[in-house]
Parts: C-alpha cells; sequence; structure tokens
C-alpha cells in the first residue's frame, strides 16, 4: 500500500492531482484507491469536487467527504432564519 498526503487550495488544484494519481503505474495496477477528504474548505460545490475524482479516477471511493461543509452550511442557515434554530442535512 502507498500513502501520499496531498492539500489543494482550489478545484483546478484537485484536478493536477487526480490527474497526477490517475496517471501513475500505480495507479494502474492498483484494484482501487481510497481518498480521504478531511474538511476540503474549498470555494466550490461538493458536487463539483466528487464528479473531479470520479470522472479521473473510476477505481476511487471517497470517504469523510466535506462533512464538515455541511455542517457549516446548515449552521449559517440555522443564523440566518433567528434564535434558537435547528437545521439539519441529509448527507
Amino acid at each position: 500500500m502507498i500513502q501520499k498526503r496531498y492539500t489543494f487550495q482550489n478545484i483546478d488544484e484537485l484536478e493536477m492531482i487526480v490527474s497526477e494519481i490517475a496517471g501513475s503505474s500505480n495507479y494502474k495496477t492498483a484494484a482501487g484507491v481510497l481518498f480521504q477528504l478531511n474538511n476540503p474548505k474549498i470555494n466550490t460545490d461538493d458536487d463539483a469536487i466528487i464528479s473531479c475524482i470520479r470522472s479521473k479516477c473510476a477505481k476511487a471511493c471517497l470517504v469523510g467527504i466535506t462533512s464538515a461543509n455541511i455542517a457549516d452550511k446548515a449552521l449559517y442557515e440555522a443564523k440566518e432564519t433567528g434564535r434558537n434554530r435547528v437545521v439539519l442535512r441529509e448527507m
């Protein structure tokens, strides 16, 4: 098993990383690839992140993706609707 850690600040950087992974000889012989995204705080829709990875790495398994981003959105929505509000989001 090979582990590497990447950091990206925008969707363009993510696309370069995913392209590098998909083009490597290790990817070509791998049974699968695990992407663990820990709160990627970028100004991009979560679906765009998933689509970017899936379009280039069909073997990708995504875990831990953007749960904090979803929580942030619910928090801001609750704040906008008034005091003592709770907003639930389906993941």
